[in-house]
């Protein structure tokens, strides 16, 4: 199974377009959700699981793209720091309600 290694903010616009287009063709975030549920994939974002069912690619839970996302932390100043640090967080615990 290959491994989806997309960046944190790549992944986050990717996700935006994807349910826009979806969104046109008629195709629910409930469906998402349920595929979701199904892949057991509740603490991943959508586009990790269009990614899985369209080609098989590995699902990360958003936990694991925020630790990805901190090794590169460190470039910036405390405050930056403390503020990145709060967003990702953020996107960890809120990440699959920020859609509407």
């Amino acid at each position: 199974m290959k491994t989806n290694s997309e960046p944190f903010g790549a992944s986050q616009i990717q996700e935006k377009k994807l349910l826009e287009e979806l969104t046109e063709k008629d195709f629910a975030k409930q469906q998402l959700l349920e595929f979701q549920r199904i892949l057991s994939a509740e603490n991943s974002d959508f586009y990790d699981v269009l990614a899985y069912i369209a080609f098989q690619a590995g699902i990360i839970e958003r936990a694991i793209r925020a630790d990805r996302a901190k090794l590169h932390i460190d470039n910036y100043n405390l405050k930056q720091q403390e503020f990145l640090n709060f967003v990702l967080s953020q996107y960890v615990k809120e990440g699959g309600r920020r859609t509407g």
